[in-house]
């Protein structure tokens, strides 16, 4: 998904062997189940934050405002980028 000054909510139950989330001026809002195995790669620009609700196994560093590292033991690759937005992981509550 790409957007340009726009939001992207997105809840899923799984987010298959990979996904890529990208926006410029908008926030991005993903939720997954607690169990979830995830690989993620955040690159945020200097107006981007990163929230994450996973306690997240950090392979890099917080380098600047990158984050790469795993939550639950990894598993479906997660890139994430946002230009002047708020990137958020959030725990899935109740069904779809």
């Amino acid at each position: 998904v790409k957007s340009y000054k726009a939001d992207a909510d997105i809840s899923a139950r799984a987010l298959g062997q990979s996904a890529s989330i990208e926006t410029y001026k908008g926030n991005i809002t993903v939720r997954i189940p607690k169990d979830a195995g995830v690989d993620v790669e955040y690159d945020g620009g200097r107006r981007a934050n990163f929230h994450s609700d996973f306690n997240l196994a950090s392979t890099s560093g917080y380098a600047g405002h990158d984050v790469h590292g795993t939550i639950n033991q990894g598993g479906t690759k997660l890139r994430l980028h946002s230009d002047k937005g708020v990137v958020s992981l959030q725990k899935l509550s109740g069904e779809l």
